[in-house]
């Protein structure tokens, strides 16, 4: 079979020049794309030029300008400084003003000085160089202070769990409506950098309510704690700061029927129940436990408790809620001001110890408000801020009246023991309290209930990080 004949150089030639063609119209299509990148280069390099040099341009109230000598100092990012002859030119190149850097003598075109005079209004600033050693001496020393990361006061530690004292106005974890507010702190973050462990939540509480935090190292450990905190023998107890003067209130729930109770509902639906009974004790197995013991008092008041029944309605779904109310103390306050009338400016307040037997969203707040009449101190969503902006400018108190002041968990099984902690009152909660104004109410309280004396306090010792793990002499139950 023949063989097809070698390309002639003729056609050799053609197929050269079709090539070349290609090519050309190659280049001609992405043209426009290799002008763009270089135009974006360009640019880029010009941002970068004038992020990291800042210069020292000559203010209005400068007639000549800048300086005779045409030496202009340049700033560079990172504290250090160049001051040499490094001159500024600026030139008209097509409408467009034009930086250059030149080691001759300084030209400034008449049009642009009177830009730059229009434009910079504030006065140049002399370098540290130019003072004199008299004023060197008599100018102030700025010292930068760091940020310090908040600490989270730690109330027991131990290998699988911790209790922290949480502060008010510090939100738990992220979430949609904090995650623009970088800047504020969470506590799940703030305490996974401060024991070097990850946290599991057990339970929760709000923005603005401090006390004692329940916190797991492992997610069995969470959800073992996290059943025990929901069984019927736990006890969790708040101190509420609240509106108006309950004595009266707590002393007919102590004069109850035959059966020991008493309708206190407004409507008279039975959801509001005064009857006797005593404050659950609170005990720290840590502390001392002659300063942790409730006193019991001869007055009826402290005798009897109210039980609000009412169902709280979340994500439009109404739920069964419940809360024990116990007296601590109350007083009224002698304000010489004119707007005393209307329920709603008394300025009579209340202690109370609240003994929440379901965990609702703001379940306290909105049975306080609902039941007793009586917002708690400082609920800018349920409270009135009239009452809240006198309080604020009284005494100082600049946050929720709520506080989580004891934790008791029973143990589940022979393997579990007794979990039994007292969050002593903040300093921004307690210090309000023992003011001159306030100073019968506090009083009449610490003498109810002694614990409230405790001092805040940090157990440091605890905070090992990721390594640590018990002694022999230590109870290994957990």
């Amino acid at each position: 079979m023949a063989t097809a004949p070698p390309p002639s150089d003729q056609h050799h030639q053609s197929a050269l020049r079709r090539r070349r063609r290609l090519n050309l119209r190659y280049i001609d299509r992405n043209r426009p794309l290799q002008i763009l990148a270089i135009l974006l280069l360009y640019l880029l390099a010009i941002h970068y030029i004038f992020k990291f040099a800042s210069f020292n341009l000559p203010s209005a109230s400068d007639n000549n300008g800048l300086k005779d000598d045409g030496e202009l100092s340049l700033g560079i990012r990172g504290g250090r400084r160049l001051s040499s002859s490094v001159l500024l030119h600026v030139n008209s190149f097509g409408g467009v003003g034009v930086m250059a850097f030149s080691y001759s003598k300084l030209s400034v075109h008449p049009y642009h000085h009177k830009r730059c005079a229009k434009i910079i209004s504030s006065p140049l600033k002399s370098s540290k160089d130019d003072k004199t050693p008299e004023e060197r001496e008599a100018a102030p020393e700025t010292t930068i202070t760091q940020h310090k990361r908040q600490r989270i006061p730690i109330l027991s530690y131990k290998d699988n769990y911790v209790i922290v004292s949480k502060p008010a106005g510090m939100t738990m974890h992220r979430n949609s409506n904090s995650w623009f507010r970088s800047k504020q702190p969470v506590l799940e973050t703030t305490i996974k950098k401060q024991l070097s462990r990850k946290p599991y939540l057990v339970h929760r509480l709000d923005h603005r309510t401090s006390g004692a935090l329940l916190l797991a190292f492992n997610s069995e450990m969470a959800g073992n704690l996290h059943g025990r905190l929901r069984s019927d023998e736990s006890t969790k107890l708040y101190v509420a700061l609240v509106r108006g003067d309950l004595r009266e209130k707590f002393k007919r729930a102590a004069a109850g029927k035959d059966d020991g109770s008493i309708d206190l509902s407004t409507n008279g639906g039975g959801n509001v129940i005064g009857s006797k009974g005593q404050m659950p004790s609170v005990v720290n197995d840590d502390a001392d436990s002659r300063n942790t013991v409730a006193t019991d008092l001869d007055a009826s008041e402290y005798k009897s408790k109210i039980t609000v029944n009412l169902p709280i309605k979340i994500d439009g779904i109404e739920k069964e809620a419940q809360t024990d109310f116990h007296f601590l103390s109350s007083m009224a306050v002698n304000d010489e001001a004119e707007d005393t009338e209307g329920p709603y400016v008394t300025k009579s307040v209340s202690l109370l110890l609240c003994q929440p037997k379901t965990g609702r969203t703001h379940q306290i707040r909105r049975h306080a408000i609902r039941a007793l009449q009586s917002p708690i101190i400082g609920d800018s969503e349920h409270g009135d801020s009239r009452v809240n902006r006198f309080w604020r400018e009284k005494i100082g108190f600049n946050r929720l009246g709520l506080h989580c002041f004891y934790l008791h968990l029973p143990s589940s099984s022979d393997n579990d023991e007794d979990i039994k902690c007292i969050a002593p009152l903040t300093d921004d909660f307690k210090g309000p309290l023992e003011s001159d104004e306030l100073a019968t109410l506090w009083e009449e309280a610490a003498m109810r209930l002694p614990p409230l004396l405790l001092e805040p306090y940090d157990d440091r010792g605890g905070t090992f990080g990721r390594n640590y793990r018990r002694d022999k002499s230590e109870n290994t139950s957990l």
